[in-house]
């Protein structure tokens, strides 16, 4: 209780700074790639991002907000970055206290931990790609550890875990590498390729095929820029 009156507190001044005052550098700059893509054009010829496409259309629902609720542009970002972060620690209770634990605090430690890294923590760059990118990982472990243990979490919210953390992690796809060898280390430890068969693997998989998929149906002119012969 006392460390979730810390939370609070400490989290009230960055509701504040970061929902009203300030809008990280990086993040106004993706708005604006964003709404420049869902204005129509090309992700090569008016942005310029060595990240593949998802980097940028992750902040596109910000501009739908701002277009449909008519509130400037700071304030639309916040509202969707404050979202997706309360959807996340959504996520996350729901896989910490679906199942019981040996102690009741660990749990709480556990959650109030991911406060503190992915949301108190990332300060100067908050609501930038990275900070999601992290969560995702840390989500995507939490999943990890629920498989190896096979605990009795319901499929839905693992497979629900497994598929958004896939996704933020997609976008900056090296560090799926994170998660890869996660799976490499279940393989060798079960000798069983059926254990490839659990939410982790089949999240990033669909996801990366389907990224890719959709990669070369709308966005071509990146492979045909990046891969063209010299």
């Amino acid at each position: 209780m006392f460390i979730g009156l810390i939370c609070l507190t400490l989290f009230l001044p960055i509701l504040y700074l970061h929902g009203v005052r300030v809008i990280d550098n990086d993040v106004a700059l993706l708005y604006a790639m964003a709404e420049r893509l869902v204005n129509g054009e090309s992700m090569i010829l008016s942005i310029w991002d060595t990240n593949p496409p998802l980097s940028v259309l992750f902040y596109a629902p910000a501009t739908f907000i701002k277009n449909n609720l008519n509130l400037p542009a700071y304030l639309s970002v916040s509202i969707y970055i404050f979202s997706i972060l309360s959807f996340l620690l959504l996520l996350v209770y729901a896989l910490l206290f679906s199942v019981k634990f040996s102690d009741r605090h660990h749990p709480l430690l556990i959650f109030y931990s991911f406060i503190f890294a992915n949301i108190l923590m990332p300060f100067i760059e908050f609501g930038e790609r990275d900070q999601f990118i992290m969560c995702g990982l840390m989500i995507l472990t939490l999943v990890q550890i629920h498989i190896l243990h096979k605990s009795d979490v319901s499929k839905p919210i693992l497979y629900s875990a497994a598929f958004v953390a896939s996704i933020l992690i997609l976008m900056k796809p090296h560090h799926g590498l994170i998660p890869a060898l996660m799976i490499c280390y279940r393989l060798i430890k079960e000798r069983q390729i059926r254990t490839l068969i659990n939410a982790d693997f089949i999240a990033l998989s669909v996801t990366t095929a389907t990224y890719i998929a959709c990669t070369l149906i709308f966005f071509r002119d990146i492979f045909q820029t990046f891969f063209r012969p010299r």
